[in-house]
């Protein structure tokens, strides 16, 4: 089940918008002007445009705090999938699992195993390394006493 999605932040011509747009459109009718759409959004739009940074500053502080209330759910919904996901995580690691020489294991047993093999062949692979080197150095030290 997916969470609902977060609602963006509303702009602050969006709050100017829905709170005068009754007004404005009254007061478009009264005047014998046509309130049809785009009439109706260019009356909106202009009367925006000539306001001051005052008038404006209402609109701006419902905004910011539109914002704000989007980052906090943002940062929520955020922590929410990230703890779900590391319980999925832990229940696929619990898993159990039945390996090839029918033993039950979990995935994470199953990683452990491999890392083990991987670090004993390592260290089996370096053991001939060195055996390799030392037979070599031996085999041209004794070469060189002829």
């Amino acid at each position: 089940a997916e969470p609902e999605p977060i609602k963006p932040p509303t702009s602050a011509y969006n709050f100017y918008q829905k709170e005068n747009s009754a007004k404005i459109r009254a007061e478009l009718l009264e005047s014998g002007r046509s309130a049809d759409l785009g009439s109706f959004g260019r009356a909106i739009s202009d009367r925006w445009k000539s306001m001051d940074a005052s008038e404006r500053q209402v609109y701006e502080d419902m905004h910011l705090q539109d914002v704000m209330r989007f980052n906090k759910e943002s940062h929520l919904r955020d922590v929410e999938v990230m703890k779900r996901r590391e319980q999925q995580q832990k229940e696929r690691d619990n898993l159990i699992l039945e390996t090839e020489d029918g033993l039950r294991t979990t995935r994470k047993g199953l990683k452990k195993e491999k890392r083990k093999k991987e670090r004993s062949e390592r260290k089996k692979e370096k053991a001939e390394r060195k055996r390799a080197a030392g037979d070599a150095s031996s085999s041209s030290s004794s070469e060189s006493d002829y």
